[in-house]
């Protein structure tokens, strides 16, 4: 029987549109952009095993990351200390972490960041 992977999902809000000012042709640039930052500020072997990526952007300034269940404590950190993308100065906040997307989604409609 094979063992899955336990895996997190942080929601992190960003100081500056995800999406960009022409309606979503930046996501793919920003994606980049944090990968890279994430890289820089984790190292090459602990980049691999929290292993982060981007699954959804529900929001102008928000995105949902998931990665490793062991590596959470590593991603939020590297986020916090990220302070440009770009070239361009940013803030990356994360909001919660959940083990589901849904959970993390109904948190956004709690916080009323989302509309139902």
């Amino acid at each position: 029987m094979a063992v899955r992977d336990k895996r997190r999902y942080v929601l992190v809000e960003a100081s500056c549109d995800v999406a960009g000012a022409n309606g979503g042709t930046a996501i793919p640039e920003f994606k980049s952009a944090i990968v890279a930052a994430l890289h820089a500020e984790l190292g090459e072997v602990r980049y691999h095993e929290v292993n982060p990526v981007i699954v959804a952007c529900p929001g102008q300034r928000l995105f949902i990351l998931r990665c490793s269940l062991d590596g959470v404590g590593d991603l939020i950190t590297a986020l916090a200390l990220t302070r440009s993308l770009r070239g361009a100065q940013v803030g990356l906040y994360t909001l919660g972490s959940s083990g589901t997307i849904r959970a993390l989604k109904d948190s956004l409609v709690e916080m009323q960041r989302l509309p139902k």
